[in-house]
């Protein structure tokens, strides 16, 4: 089954991946989560973390470039490489984690396609689509009909981990 999760910014989304496998804790998970660097809680860029603990800068308020986000500079090559073996590690995995699809590598293709090979894969896939990069993603991920987007809402997201846990359980079908 894949399931791609999106909501606002702050909603919780990134909460709710965290406590159904914390509830899922009887399978092997791999994949990677985006977060962001603090300093004194000042926001300074944000870090790609594959799940088994490397990690690396890919955006920081410091680096100049042509790729920007918003007000950071961008290292797409950090998503080929530390992202992109992250993901080939969800290959092997009962569950595949992907937090966050955003827009800061939707220019890099190996990265791209890893994802893509996540979504024909027959395992498992748990994801967060930014919903400003949703059309993006929705356009290139050809997700099987067996997929389900949850949106996180306040009124939703303390039940959505016994939800998704409980749809994980299921038998991963095999992709068409």
């Amino acid at each position: 089954m894949k399931i791609l999760l999106s909501g606002p910014i702050g909603i919780g989304k990134s909460t709710v991946i965290a406590r159904a496998i914390a509830l899922l804790d009887d399978l092997r998970v791999a994949g990677l989560r985006t977060r962001p660097l603090l300093e004194e809680g000042t926001r300074l860029g944000y870090v790609l973390e594959s799940l088994s603990g490397e990690q690396r800068v890919f955006a920081h308020v410091d680096w100049p470039g042509t790729i920007r986000l918003g007000r950071f500079g961008v290292r797409p090559e950090v998503f080929a490489e530390l992202g992109v073996r992250a993901l080939e590690e969800g290959l092997a995995a009962e569950l595949a984690v992907i937090d966050e699809l955003g827009l800061a590598e939707i220019d890099v293709a190996p990265y791209v396609r890893a994802v893509q090979a996540l979504i024909a894969a027959p395992g498992h896939l748990l994801a967060v689509v930014q919903a400003r990069a949703w059309p993006f993603w929705e356009a290139r991920l050809c997700a099987p009909a067996s997929s389900r987007r949850l949106e996180v809402s306040r009124t939703n997201r303390d039940e959505l981990p016994h939800h998704i846990a409980g749809l994980l359980r299921l038998p991963p079908r095999r992709a068409r």
